[in-house]
């Protein structure tokens, strides 16, 4: 499905900055290895650099995931993994909705799992509307 979306090309493209730099993206390990997409090191035994690498990317996409979480408990309609209908339905305009209401939940009660986690409070929902539009 990655291959087949195009933005293997499209990040190969655009993942680059000012004087050629290389841009990454940190992704699931089932995603291939390219230069601008990686994942945590895997095989026997990593190395101490390594193994420092995935507790600190660890982290991140704990965050990540806790951010999808929020999402998929508002609204379990798009959990696409439950429902196999992945091909059957607007994935991309489902999942942006899911996304805005529950951001917009979260600013009507102030609170969620990343609000706990990490002790920082959510924007007004006036605040959150003159950004979102």
């Amino acid at each position: 499905m990655l291959r087949k979306s195009g933005l293997i090309d499209q990040w190969e493209r655009d993942l680059v900055g000012e004087g050629g730099k290389q841009y990454a993206l940190y992704g699931d390990p089932v995603y291939p290895l390219y230069p601008f997409l990686l994942s945590e090191h895997r095989g026997d035994g990593p190395t101490p650099e390594q193994a420092a690498w995935n507790t600190r990317m660890s982290s991140v996409r704990v965050s990540v995931e806790l951010g999808y979480a929020v999402v998929i408990n508002y609204w379990t309609a798009i959990d696409f993994k439950k429902i196999k209908m992945i091909l059957e339905v607007p994935v991309a305009k489902m999942y942006f909705v899911a996304v805005f209401l529950a951001n917009y939940h979260t600013c009507l009660t102030g609170d969620n799992s990343i609000v706990s986690k990490f002790g920082i409070q959510p924007p007004t929902v006036e605040e959150f509307m003159a950004f979102a539009i």
